[in-house]
């Protein structure tokens, strides 16, 4: 079971991470252009109506801007519209600190989506096959350290020994149905594995370790600017993990082996059934146990994923999980374009 806030901390607290409140039309601005003006949204970014200084308050401190590797990727699905790619680059990356490297994977595959679930809050229409060049646009934007677009008829190799997903073990059984389900929970695992072996070889090849690791999607927008940088996070929430689901998950670099040991063990695993965690959530939390660290999910964190349409059966759900804006506005931001078109 996720751990939550329960102080009168935590509610102060939460109104600085989630950003400020609406801004009007200069905040519109990015959403509304194709953005060839780069220098107008880089002006943007260092403006006034900005929460704070991106750096949190000068006090002397060390490492201002720490050293931030975060693992971006999954099936593209929404990544190419605008409000996804530009408030991932303006309202996350840019906030979090001026040392961020995006290490990206991004899938150009169909998602045939969970249109048939029982439960709503795990259905999503189907998306169709990403087109190569608008996820190099929306990717170049991001301008990340290291990047791999992979085709439509292109899957993550999954190599493990003997262990199959089994649904005496699976609490929803969900993943264990089938070979197709069952790679829906394995190739995002295997891609956080590759992801994390990325940082390690960043780290020994250039004598540096990174102070955090974070976990985004690539169908995550962002409503509001993140009001507290990374170096904030680290200070207040350095001793355990901070996740809004699996939409966004911040780790300390010393735990972040939440990242990499599901694989780790599963690869190996010599035996016929698969006794670990059965969902990506399962594995983060009971690893987050293993070594020690709180595994707590918060809802201050200003972002939603954007599902294919606002009349998607979940659409407002989500938009109801973040406790930054109200769900009205989270879902005009999130689907504005819906009216545009």
């Amino acid at each position: 079971m996720v751990l939550y806030w329960q102080s009168k901390y935590a509610i102060e607290a939460r109104s600085e991470v989630c950003g400020p409140e609406h801004i009007g039309e200069e905040y519109d601005w990015i959403f509304k252009q194709n953005s060839s003006d780069f220098n107008k949204i880089r002006k943007f970014s260092e403006s006034e109506f900005f929460y704070s200084n991106p750096n949190g308050p000068v006090n002397k401190q060390p490492r201002l801007n720490p050293l931030i590797a975060v693992c971006y990727g999954g099936i593209a699905r929404s990544f190419v519209s605008p409000i996804v790619y530009k408030s991932t680059k303006h309202f996350l990356l840019d906030r979090l600190s001026t040392n961020t490297h995006v290490i990206a994977t991004v899938k150009l595959q169909a998602d045939q989506g969970k249109s048939k679930e029982s439960e709503e809050q795990y259905r999503f229409d189907p998306f169709a096959a990403s087109d190569r060049e608008n996820v190099e646009i929306a990717l170049s934007y991001l301008n990340p350290t290291i990047s791999h677009i992979m085709n439509a008829n292109e899957a993550t190799r999954l190599e493990y020994g003997t262990c199959k997903l089994d649904s005496s073990k699976d609490p929803f059984n969900l993943f264990s149905r089938d070979e197709k389900w069952s790679r829906r929970f394995l190739e995002p695992m295997k891609d956080l594995w590759n992801c994390m072996k990325q940082v390690e070889y960043l780290e020994e090849s250039n004598n540096i370790r990174f102070e955090a690791i974070i976990k985004a999607r690539t169908d995550s927008a962002w409503l509001r600017p993140l009001g507290v940088s990374a170096r904030r996070l680290l200070e207040e929430r350095g001793n355990h993990i901070s996740t809004i689901w699996d939409h966004f998950i911040f780790a300390p670099r010393k735990g972040a082996e939440i990242f990499s040991r599901f694989w780790d063990r599963y690869s190996e695993c010599n035996t016929t059934i698969w006794d670990g965690p059965y969902s990506p959530e399962a594995a983060f939390e009971a690893y987050s146990k293993e070594i020690g660290m709180l595994y707590i999910g918060t809802d201050d964190f200003p972002t939603a994923l954007k599902r294919r349409s606002s009349s998607t059966v979940n659409s407002a759900h989500i938009c109801e999980i973040q406790k930054c804006v109200e769900k009205e506005e989270c879902m005009n931001i999130v689907y504005k374009d819906e009216k545009e078109n």
